[in-house]
């Protein structure tokens, strides 16, 4: 099988939650790239303004997988829409904030205007949202060997510290508020670590990003691992990156935790922070117990969020189309 792979988006630091996977499936199906950023992850790709006819028929195309990494796909996908609605084999739309703020009739047409013949979401929340089309839940995936490979396993090498790297102060206040909440509680009680500040272009003072193996390293390093899905219940990629980098979990309630092994993880509430203090002091106190809860967690997600896994899953669904 072959797939045009179709993503015009310069990952400037998260390309591995995003172009990586793609990059992956390679060993299990041909996979031809169209967009002007593509030329380091894929074997073959061509400019966003290429004949994609000629692309069909050169390479033998069987589908069109297209990816947008934001919510907006009808202005998103603008470049490139109308071309691929003309033509007339299996297209699929993988799209990760999707109805962030709420169902929008717009966007829910959009995909039928293009002729695609099923949707992936990247957070489990938006499947509630109508479409006239088949859709499924595509969970983030991380490389296991790069994870296993950096990750700190044992846990009395670790320091009894939370880490935290991504947005928060700096961005949304509203989106972020259960993150930022537990970040300056934790800051409070001298808990927490993030990356050192600095200046930006703009001379404001931000955190620095830790991106590659520097983010894996930075979060390994540490017993505990924070995040949350935000006010819109997003099952964000930390939910499956940090228990691969064996930390254990703090994160807030969300769509698609539910599919995790209970009391693997600590689960807190913004009206309750001094609980979640109380329970990052017991799994400091009870190394073997949070090892085995870490393990346990690192072993679910090696099981059902991987690359290998998360393609051998995507490749058999776009098969049943052909």
């Amino acid at each position: 099988m072959n797939i045009l792979y179709i993503d015009n988006r310069r990952y400037t630091y998260n390309a591995s939650i995003h172009v990586d996977f793609f990059s992956s499936l390679q060993s299990k199906v041909g996979v031809v790239g169209l967009g002007d950023y593509l030329g380091d992850k894929l074997a073959k790709s061509y400019s966003s303004e290429a004949n994609i006819s000629s692309i069909l028929k050169r390479h033998k195309i069987d589908a069109i997988v297209s990816y947008n990494p934001s919510g907006n796909n009808r202005a998103k996908m603008s470049w490139v829409a109308d071309r691929i609605s003309k033509i007339d084999i299996p297209k699929f739309h993988i799209t990760t904030d999707y109805c962030r703020r709420g169902f929008s009739k717009g966007q829910a047409d959009w995909f039928n205007e293009v002729g695609y013949c099923h949707a992936f979401f990247r957070h489990k929340v938006s499947l509630k949202h109508p479409l006239n089309i088949s859709k499924s839940w595509l969970p983030f995936s991380f490389d296991r060997g790069k994870y296993d490979k950096l990750s700190i396993k044992k846990v009395n090498y670790k320091l009894n510290k939370v880490a935290f790297a991504g947005a928060a102060h700096f961005s949304s206040k509203s989106l972020y508020s259960k993150r930022i909440a537990a970040i300056d509680y934790l800051g409070g009680q001298k808990l927490i670590v993030q990356p050192p500040m600095k200046t930006d272009s703009k001379g404001r003072m931000v955190r620095s990003r830790v991106v590659g193996e520097k983010y894996i390293k930075f979060y390994t390093e540490n017993l505990f691992g924070l995040t949350c899905g935000g006010t819109c219940n997003f099952f964000v990629a930390k939910y499956i990156q940090i228990p691969a980098m064996h930390c254990m979990l703090i994160c807030a309630s969300t769509v698609g935790l539910e599919d995790y092994p209970v009391d693997t993880y600590i689960e807190y509430e913004v009206g309750n922070l001094d609980k979640l203090k109380r329970d990052i002091e017991y799994h400091i106190k009870n190394k073997s117990e949070t090892r085995d809860k870490i393990m346990s967690l690192n072993s679910h997600v090696n099981k059902k969020h991987t690359h290998y896994q998360r393609g051998k899953e995507f490749v058999n669904l776009i098969k049943k189309y052909l």
